[in-house]
């Protein structure tokens, strides 16, 4: 949004229904009505909670097996750069796909 203040208001009508629904995806996200509308209307990625807490857990896993190596001293360095080759491939592709609209621009400022 280019650092632009949320000043302006789209008045929609919607059935309860579907208010319902999109409360519920908006929530499922973490996100506002407002702000997952947005996104929507935008074709942006909405990632959902399940799949940011997925990325941070793979991130913690990351660090517990480089924490593990460490401390081996190399033990079985061939199947742990691997497998932390593995996990940190995985994560920037989902990083790619959940945290680039997020990311991308900064967050709109209200007023």
């Amino acid at each position: 949004m280019n650092g632009e203040f949320l000043t302006d208001h789209i008045n929609i009508r919607v059935t309860p229904k579907e208010r319902s629904q999109i409360q519920e995806q908006a929530e499922v996200s973490g996100l506002s009505i407002s702000e997952y509308i947005r996104r929507r209307v935008y074709g942006r990625y909405v990632p959902s909670r399940i799949e940011k807490k997925m990325l941070s857990e793979l991130r913690r896993q990351g660090g517990l097996l480089k924490y593990i190596f460490n401390e081996s001293h190399g033990m079985y360095s061939e199947k742990m750069a691997a497998a932390l080759d593995n996990i940190n491939s995985f994560i920037r592709g989902l990083e790619r796909i959940i945290l680039n609209d997020s990311e991308s621009s900064p967050a709109p400022q209200r007023r």
